[in-house]
């Protein structure tokens, strides 16, 4: 679940404004609306970014998606 999370957030960041520190993006779905196309709980929903903060890779600010580390990130999802 968290592997589908990430590729979501990943596809999402991709629109997103590049910055020197990190990528921006508004979120296009609601946490509810994310929690129901992958099938999840909203737990796992808010959960995944903040585990992705202890290790600098992103976290979710309101409506605003941060991607601090899209490599990073992107060997989570092929791992």
């Amino acid at each position: 679940m968290q592997e589908h999370l990430c590729k979501l957030l990943l596809e999402f960041s991709s629109a997103g404004q590049e910055r020197k520190q990190d990528r921006r993006a508004k979120l296009p779905l609601s946490q509810e609306e994310l929690v129901e196309l992958i099938g999840t709980t909203r737990e796992t929903v808010t959960r995944t970014p903040g585990e992705s903060k202890n290790q600098n890779l992103g976290m979710i600010q309101g409506s605003t998606l941060l991607i601090h580390n899209r490599p990073a990130l992107q060997n989570l999802v092929a791992a």
